[in-house]
């Protein structure tokens, strides 16, 4: 599944950090269930062991109400955070990033075809699958206008 893909995804480049000296952090948002806080993050932890990561260099993030939320939440002096999601929500994810001044490594994963590629014509008519696309989309715009919305804001603030 994408999840397990995008955990693996950020494993591996975290290695590859800590191979080169550079240190960074895994922040893994999942839904909210605090009963099962202390067992999501045991999994987390062995799951990325494999990958020679420390535990304390593992998050769980739970409760984020949405992509700013989660982002602003990864912010620590000094640390690299590796933003893994679908290739098509990464560039809003970093946006995010860069307004929050969070030093972020994109690293798309579970990237989603593109509709208008000429081999997928055919998912330009109405179905189920094109309109998940189109719901995709509309979502992503509606995020970078929140974006454009936070910076005028944080200008006019300056002011």
């Amino acid at each position: 599944d994408s999840f397990t893909i995008r955990l693996i995804e950020a494993g591996r480049i975290a290695a590859e950090l800590a191979g080169r000296g550079r240190s960074c952090r895994i922040c893994v948002s999942i839904p909210e269930h605090p009963e099962l806080h202390q067992d999501k993050i045991l999994a987390l932890q062995a799951f990325f062991a494999r990958f020679g990561l420390p535990a304390e260099r593992i998050e769980l993030l739970e409760g984020a109400a949405d992509s700013f939320a989660e982002i602003a939440a990864c912010k620590r002096p000094g640390m690299t955070t590796i933003v893994v999601s679908h290739g098509w929500h990464l560039p809003r994810l970093m946006a995010f990033a860069g307004l929050l001044e969070v030093r972020a490594l994109p690293a798309p994963a579970g990237l989603v075809p593109d509709s208008l590629n000429p081999g997928n014509r055919c998912r330009l008519l109405p179905t189920a699958g094109s309109l998940r696309d189109l719901e995709c989309a509309l979502h992503e715009l509606g995020g970078l206008g929140e974006i454009a919305l936070r910076r005028h804001l944080r200008r006019s603030r300056r002011r």
